[in-house]
């Protein structure tokens, strides 16, 4: 049995038998004990991990108290006997589970116990065997939408206190930055949507990001932050430019242009107008790396070639598949990271950061002259002075205090906090290029060390070089000049197609609530008749992008379906307005 079940994850996962069985033995203390009912259990020294008398129904009586209904994906916390997780997939069948197995010898036990080759081969079945906490983030990170439910055996998470721990504090921290998602997408849900179709134009026209994918080769990059450490390095930036490639946010482009400093890459993502303020003082030549849903005041701003990644969102994906539009960069919740995994995708060979802080060293939030400090000046008066904004924009944060880089407190907040958990998911990955903060009192970012910006400039000096190697301002795409307009207009007339179709099934649904025709059962099934059809409909993602109805377990199924429909509705309507003005725009011309 145990040579079974090792063929059957070897069959799954090739590298098992070299990274684990070969390394493990089964765990000399723990004993297969037969129970009351013919199964096995699992004996400590004496303590039973699991129940001897019926553990198949004790499985499924805790998996159906812990799961009334089906989460987006389960994330187990060791295997036992694998009852549990059996019991899970008879329960629901279609939904993904990550087995986190920290005890391998444990494990190697099991595999001795019971025949679990038709478990093994459950395709929704991920393992991360023998791994931190962390390695959650490789799987999780593009889900922070997705309802997540963790699952400790406890008889046996009990004997691993610290992982634990450990689980439950990177777990906290994904629900946080779920929770943060899910506000930002009530908040700039409708903007994206009404940017992305403003902005179909310059889609046409931008160049794919994946165009330039490794194009460093290993050469060093500087990420300028907008933090108020950036300062220190006035009085060296243009000896480290001699050196290393420049990547600027939004925010710290001002910070360049005062001090007569080009970027070889300015990276904008924000949706809001008023973050394209930041960009006012520079140079309208500027190389651009940008994403469709921001803000359509940033392109008449920058006039450099525009770069763009592939959208994170259902309508940009829609319409980006037939433009070749390539390039994934990882988005944290802040213009930082996109700014940190565009240097990667470049091919850095090291990363150093600079301005980011993660928090407000010397209580201070932004470099000095930011946008953000002459506005509180322009704004203060006798009744809200500039330090009051200062504060308050600090508090409203949820302020708290953390290490930094020299081992003093420093101040930071729950928001900023979710940023350095990012980087320190990132740090952890083994492909990530080893990056450097420039902050000795910024966040304490675990992965990223320190370094002196008088180190730097010990580096060679290759400008000339990375000249030759950059793009130019007059940069044009290896893909020749395609009839994107064209492609788009045909895009949008089947995406209206598409949503009309969705907007008349609404509608029935809702007559049929208004107006039912026979008794409960038989409108339930004509409801689910539609909801089929709903699903198969191409544009269900693009609808349900803007879904904000959240009907309570406990309702009544008509009224929660009443809400959902009508929200859909609503979505749909939405979608319908802004893209068929804005097929009307790109058919014209700009």
């Amino acid at each position: 049995m145990f040579e079974s079940n090792i063929r059957s994850l070897c069959s799954m996962w090739p590298g098992f038998r070299r990274e684990i069985a070969d390394k493990y033995a089964p765990h000399p203390a723990v004993r297969i004990i037969p129970t009351e009912t013919g199964e096995s259990a699992l004996s400590l020294e004496g303590r039973f991990l699991s129940t001897r008398r019926d553990p198949v129904r004790e499985a499924e009586r805790i998996i159906e108290a812990r799961f009334p209904a089906a989460p987006d994906i389960a994330v187990f916390l060791h295997f036992g006997l694998g009852y549990e997780l059996e019991a899970f997939f008879r329960r629901y069948p279609d939904t993904p589970v990550i087995l986190l197995e920290p005890d391998i010898p444990l494990f190697m036990t099991a595999l001795d116990a019971r025949d679990f080759s038709r478990l093994f081969r459950k395709k929704g079945l991920v393992l991360l065997l023998d791994t931190p906490p962390s390695s959650l983030a490789t799987v999780l990170n593009d889900r922070c939408n997705d309802t997540v439910e963790l699952f400790p055996i406890k008889s046996i998470a009990r004997l691993h206190p610290d992982y634990l721990e450990a689980l439950n504090e990177w777990f906290h921290r994904f629900q946080s930055r779920r929770e943060i998602n899910r506000n930002t997408l009530k908040r700039f849900g409708r903007v994206w949507v009404r940017n992305l179709l403003s902005n179909l134009q310059v889609l046409a026209e931008a160049v794919p990001l994946g165009e330039l994918e490794g194009i460093l080769d290993g050469r060093p990059c500087l990420v300028l932050a907008a933090g108020p450490s950036l300062d220190t390095l006035s009085d060296h930036i243009h000896e480290l430019r001699k050196r290393m490639v420049l990547v600027a946010v939004d925010t710290s482009a001002a910070w360049c242009r005062q001090r007569n400093i080009q970027p070889d890459f300015l990276v904008v993502v924000d949706p809001q107008y008023w973050n394209t303020r930041h960009l006012d003082p520079v140079d309208r030549e500027q190389i651009l790396v940008s994403e469709s849903s921001t803000h359509p005041a940033v392109f008449r701003r920058i006039d450099g070639p525009r770069f763009f990644c592939s959208s994170l969102f259902p309508l940009g994906s829609f319409l980006e598949k037939d433009l070749d539009i390539h390039g994934n960069l990882g988005a944290g919740g802040s213009v930082s990271t996109t700014a940190w995994d565009l240097a990667r995708f470049l091919g850095a060979g090291k990363i150093f950061c600079a301005g980011l802080d993660l928090g407000y060293p010397d209580n201070r939030t932004h470099y000095s002259g930011s946008l953000f400090e002459e506005l509180s000046h322009i704004w203060s008066c006798r009744t809200n002075p500039s330090m009051t904004q200062h504060f308050r924009y600090i508090r409203d944060g949820s302020p708290l205090t953390t290490e930094s880089n020299s081992g003093e407190p420093v101040l930071s907040d729950r928001r900023l906090s979710l940023y350095r958990w990012w980087f320190e998911n990132r740090m952890s990955e083994p492909e990530s290029p080893e990056t450097f903060t420039l902050s000795r009192k910024g966040v304490l970012i675990r992965g990223m060390e320190h370094a002196g910006p008088l180190e730097l400039l010990k580096l060679p000096e290759i400008r000339n070089e990375l000249d030759m190697l950059l793009p130019g301002k007059d940069y044009r795409s290896l893909r020749g000049n395609p009839d994107t307009s064209a492609v788009i207009i045909k895009g949008l007339t089947e995406l209206d197609t598409s949503l009309m179709e969705m907007e008349i099934l609404c509608r029935r649904a809702l007559d049929a609530l208004d107006n039912p025709a026979g008794s409960r059962s038989e409108l339930l099934a004509a409801l689910g008749t539609l909801d089929a059809e709903i699903m198969a409909n191409p544009a269900k993602d693009i609808a349900g992008f803007l879904l904000d109805a959240e009907p309570e377990a406990s309702e009544d199924p008509l009224v929660a379906s009443r809400k959902v429909y009508t929200s859909i509705l609503d979505s749909v309507l939405y979608h319908r307005e802004h893209l068929q003005r804005a097929r009307g725009m790109i058919s014209t011309g700009p």
